[in-house]
């Protein structure tokens, strides 16, 4: 290349002004244990925010023990291409009922399966799944689950168990916390009064 072609190539070089820094977005939209959430990431110059949170006005379904497994392991299965068969669901109910009879005196003729559950009547309900990130601010998170076991025991009048819920948080946003159905203290000593 002679003197003139390098002159010509370095004077026709543009140097693009900047009209402001890299930004961008992702979103991923998917479903947990029956309840449709999205997550976001965002940078937008220096900062950088990830938020995980249920798609807006929709509700979770629910699933059954049964049915969790069945999607954990069809998932698994299609991500390694194994045979394996996974979990058992039977397993799991097995274990379920031996630590309850484990917690039993009973008598040598008392033992066996726990009778009168219907395991297939309990649903696990993830009510809330918030996760907040953001460059610079301390994180926030919610997460709730609620399972119905009101059939377990059948038509039982005399004792039935009609759930438990279960939610941690370190947010105070309200339409988080309102998803949560959280029972106040104060609020359910005033009902005393």
């Amino acid at each position: 290349m002679d003197k003139e072609e390098k002159e010509l190539i370095k004077g026709t070089q543009i140097t693009l002004p900047t009209a402001g820094q890299l930004n961008m977005q992702a979103v991923l939209g998917f479903t947990l244990v029956g309840t449709n959430l999205y997550a976001l990431y965002q940078k937008a110059g220096n900062e950088n925010t990830f938020l995980v949170m249920p798609a807006p006005g929709q509700s979770s379904y629910g699933m059954t023990i049964d049915d969790m497994v069945k999607e954990i392991n069809s998932l698994f299965q299609n991500v390694t291409q194994s045979q394996d068969p996974g979990l058992d669901s039977t397993a799991i109910e097995t274990s379920i009922g031996d630590v309850v009879s484990a917690s039993e005196k009973k008598t040598p003729s008392q033992e066996g399966e726990l009778k009168g559950f219907d395991w297939s009547s309990i649903k696990v309900f993830l009510e809330q799944a918030f996760l907040y990130l953001h460059t610079g601010t301390p994180a926030e998170y919610a997460f709730s689950i609620r399972i119905d076991t009101s059939q377990l025991f059948g038509s039982s009048s005399f004792f039935n168990v009609s759930g438990l819920s279960l939610g941690i948080w370190n947010t105070d946003r309200k339409q988080v916390l309102e998803r949560m159905a959280l029972t106040d203290v104060g609020s359910a000593l005033a009902q005393l009064q």
